[in-house]
């Protein structure tokens, strides 16, 4: 008499599963897997590929509401977690379709994008006050200024993550914004210009690296270059290269890993332009859209930026981020233009 109750709980569940989801929401947004529900497909024609169509949606429909789905996820994800083949997670993890990831050991950024670490009233101040004293070097000099912030990959491909990272409502870096905003500090995020120009084909950071590539360099100068009302660069196409072995390969201790095409651009001019460097890290370009002259202060991120500096500007010199205040004290033959490229983990 049990063992036949035992049936007849098992098939009830096993038919009540695809009927609730009927009576789930046919739509909506799933939270953990940032995306939303995949909804019923309409009605195939009598084609072959149609019917294939339609099956692998209907499939999709009752997999998104299978009953318990987030907690059994969440469960897979924590054993992954738990599992990852990275000897050094904390200081890079593993994500979806072989992304890599800048960990939570530098700082701390994993727990700023999940909202555990926040900005304190004094860091906002203190950062607040940093920036306007460097507007203001810039400005005694006779130049305009403008900060660019970085944004971490984490923040442009949240889709990539790993299931048990999940995004504060709040980025981190936004009551810095506001602040510098009210501060009469120019800011340029291209946070989010980044993601609504990225695509499977083209990504706009080394997914082995922590940097973006040449591609979301040329999405974030787009966004400054509307800033700072100048006029568009050049004609170029972005020449796709074959993928590389980035810095975090290496950081996480991995000794080989898998690498995909489709991350790695170079830009193609055409015409080619009069670009010279000039060595101590200036470069010029007689033909430049722009006459200006532009010093910028970064660290490796700007890198990927370069190319399109010195296609803009008729002068461009490169500095470490930490020199300028001292450069901007000596006067050096002073520029109409100061950039300052700052990777938002370094931000408070």
């Amino acid at each position: 008499m049990f063992k036949r109750l035992l049936d007849v709980i098992l098939v009830s569940v096993l038919f009540a599963a695809p009927l609730a989801a009927f009576a789930l929401p046919g739509s909506g947004v799933m939270v953990t897997e940032r995306r939303l529900m995949a909804p019923f497909p309409e009605a195939p024609g009598l084609r072959q590929r149609e019917v294939r169509k339609f099956f692998r949606g209907v499939d999709a429909f009752f997999s998104d509401r299978f009953p318990l789905r987030p907690r059994l996820l969440g469960l897979s994800a924590a054993l992954y977690g738990a599992m990852d083949a990275s000897p050094n997670s904390d200081a890079c993890f593993r994500g979806k379709e072989d992304w890599l990831f800048t960990g939570n050991s530098y700082g701390r950024f994993v727990d700023k994008f999940q909202g555990a670490v926040t900005f304190s009233d004094e860091g906002l101040k203190e950062q607040t006050e940093t920036f306007a004293r460097f507007r203001n070097a810039a400005q005694a000099a006779g130049a305009e200024f403008f900060l660019i912030v970085s944004p971490e990959k984490i923040s442009v491909y949240p889709e990539m993550l790993p299931l048990y990272i999940i995004p504060a409502p709040e980025r981190y870096v936004a009551p810095l914004l506001s602040a510098l905003a009210e501060a009469g500090v120019a800011a340029v995020d291209p946070t989010d210009r980044l993601k609504a120009e990225k695509s499977p084909s083209r990504a706009l950071y080394y997914r082995t690296d922590t940097h973006w590539n040449l591609a979301g360099g040329h999405v974030a100068f787009e966004a400054f270059r509307e800033k700072a009302g100048l006029p568009p660069l050049p004609p170029f196409s972005l020449v796709s290269l074959p993928p590389i072995r980035g810095d975090l390969v290496d950081v996480a201790g991995y000794t080989s890993f898998p690498l995909r095409e489709g991350d790695n651009f170079a830009p193609r001019w055409d015409p080619p332009l009069p670009v010279t460097d000039e060595g101590g890290g200036l470069f010029t370009n007689p033909a430049a859209p722009s006459g200006k002259t532009v010093w910028v202060f970064g660290d490796s991120a700007n890198y990927s930026m370069r190319p399109y500096f010195t296609a803009m500007f008729r002068k461009v010199r490169f500095f470490r981020a930490e020199e300028l205040e001292t450069v901007m004290a000596a006067r050096l033959h002073g520029p109409d233009m100061v950039v300052m490229i700052k990777v938002e983990r370094t931000l408070g």
